[in-house]
């Protein structure tokens, strides 16, 4: 994420996805917390729709 809209956009793409419970995306630490109810969606589905938008994505050890 380089611009001030690029969370918004990460942030929509997320929301967009069923099952998620909220996003939050920082440009300041380029990344986004995802709640998300996992009998209805999964990482696969979270990463395709942040690559969808032009942001790919990669799976972050919580706590990092």
């Amino acid at each position: 994420m380089s611009c001030p809209s690029c969370p918004y956009q990460v942030e929509s793409a997320l929301k967009g996805v069923d099952g998620v419970i909220s996003a939050q995306a920082s440009l300041r630490q380029g990344s986004a917390v995802v709640k998300y109810d996992d009998a209805k969606t999964n990482l696969a589905a979270l990463m395709k729709a942040t690559e969808n938008v032009g942001f790919p994505s990669k799976l972050a050890k919580q706590g990092s």
